[in-house]
């Protein structure tokens, strides 16, 4: 199975109000999949939020949510684009943002893990209640599979034993000949 949130609201988009003066944050928790009492640090998520019909941005992604094409638009700070990080806990808050919907893109997988595929999207809604931790988004990551190196001194051992062999019985082939005529 590939690397997709744990809970994830199925609520139609909504952009933040920008008349409402209204703010909050949003937690995210990162696990292992295997288990979710093993907790991720260092994973990192860019905040995006859905671009509105007259923004003219060239910096927009274009991902499906609940089966629909939709534009999003990095939420900056000061120009700079929002990431959070993943604490030892696995813990990562989002800045102060306007009452809303907003996605997670992850830019970077904790060590040991799969990043998620292609531009996979995680929704979090900023609400009065979501800068409470037992309202966090739970996203699990499923652990790297590691597969044994090819062509290393392994191989050699076996290919110099194969034409020993070989050899081998060429030449007893040739000594068997020669006895013969």
């Amino acid at each position: 199975p590939k690397n997709q949130p744990v809970t994830t609201p199925n609520i139609p988009p909504v952009i933040p109000d920008e008349e409402d003066p209204t703010d909050g944050a949003a937690y995210i928790i990162k696990h292992s999949s295997e288990d979710e009492e093993i907790l991720l640090s260092g994973a990192e998520f860019q905040v995006f939020r859905m671009a509105q019909i007259d923004e003219q941005i060239e910096d927009t992604v274009k991902v499906k949510y609940n089966g629909v094409t939709i534009s999003l638009v990095p939420v900056t700070n000061n120009g700079e684009a929002i990431i959070i990080t993943t604490d030892e806990n696995g813990i990562a808050k989002t800045p102060q943002l306007p009452f809303g919907m907003y996605f997670l893109i992850e830019t970077k997988a904790p060590n040991g893990y799969t990043a998620m595929e292609g531009v996979e999207t995680i929704p979090v809604f900023v609400t009065e209640t979501s800068d409470q931790i037992e309202n966090a988004v739970k996203i699990a990551n499923q652990p790297t599979i590691y597969l044994p190196e090819t062509g290393g001194i392994g191989t050699t051992v076996f290919t110099v034993v194969g034409c020993a062999v070989m050899f081998t019985a060429v030449f007893m082939l040739i000594v068997k000949r020669k006895k013969e005529d």
